[in-house]
């Protein structure tokens, strides 16, 4: 199974799974140019992709839905059914429901899905599990829950939002009501929120982790990394990885078998370059 994150940010997210025939896309929030120049790398086009998970229907994270079915007519669009009701039509004709609380079979790749706390209806985290491990992506929630971290519990790649320092926020440009709306409840994880997240889900066989969605305003390299503190030793080196908004990460393969909680890992996170 392998893991390509091609962007991560308010200007657009989407992060692709490959594994054997499945090409499966969570979120489109680029459009048709911008993702095409992130698949280039990796030898692959729009019509090339099987599926897309969208989490929730903010443009960031949905706004490229019509150009990618225009691209790959056959794609098969998977959206919690208050999440689709907000997708362009042409992508509610082809919706799968994804129901938190239920596993869905895409190929070989177990998606589940839980409800997240953010500000779009039908919201969810998800896990997508095969044989080699599995991987849990947690963007765009305000706070997280027992049900987000069972969820994630067991990962062996994790994609988890650190979208804002609370120092950098308040004393940023944003107006009262938005920087409310980003630390509220519904909004966006901080850094501290994040690495509480994660101290909640850590395990021997946990072996990378994804920073998401950081804020070009509100955000910064250093600011992740200092709010990480102690956990960083936790990680061998080059084990924690910032997202990107201006070019996709290089592609991370999951090979073996499925690591558990509390074990170590039986498999290998390898990397092709």
């Amino acid at each position: 199974m392998r893991l390509s994150l091609l962007a991560s940010g308010s200007n657009g997210n989407a992060l692709l799974i490959e594994r054997g025939p499945v090409r499966l896309l969570v979120d489109a929030g680029l459009g048709p140019r911008r993702l095409q120049r992130r698949l280039e790398p990796l030898g692959l086009r729009a019509a090339d992709l099987t599926h897309c998970v969208v989490t929730h229907a903010h443009d960031d994270h949905a706004a490229g839905l019509p150009a990618l079915i225009k691209q790959q007519p056959d794609v098969v669009v998977l959206a919690t059914r208050a999440a689709g009701r907000l997708l362009p039509p042409e992508a509610r004709r082809r919706l799968r429901p994804l129901a938190p609380g239920r596993t869905v079979g895409v190929g070989g790749i177990s998606v589940s899905a839980v409800a997240a706390a953010h500000d779009s209806p039908g919201t969810v985290c998800l896990r997508l599990e095969a044989t080699e491990g599995a991987l849990g992506i947690a963007i765009d929630l305000g706070d997280h829950d027992v049900a987000v971290r069972d969820l994630l519990g067991g990962c062996r790649a994790l994609v988890v939002e650190a979208n804002h320092c609370p120092k950098l926020l308040a004393g940023g440009p944003y107006p009262p009501y938005l920087k409310r709306r980003v630390a509220g409840p519904l909004g966006h994880l901080s850094n501290e929120q994040c690495r509480a997240l994660l101290e909640g889900v850590l395990h021997g066989g946990l072996e990378r982790v994804f920073f998401a969605h950081l804020s070009a305003v509100n955000n910064s390299p250093e600011a992740v990394w200092a709010a990480m503190g102690e956990l960083r030793h936790a990680f061998p080196s080059g084990a924690l990885v910032l997202g990107s908004r201006e070019a996709a990460l290089p592609p991370v393969e999951l090979t073996g078998i499925a690591v558990h909680a509390g074990g170590g890992s039986q498999g290998q996170l390898s990397l092709p370059w």
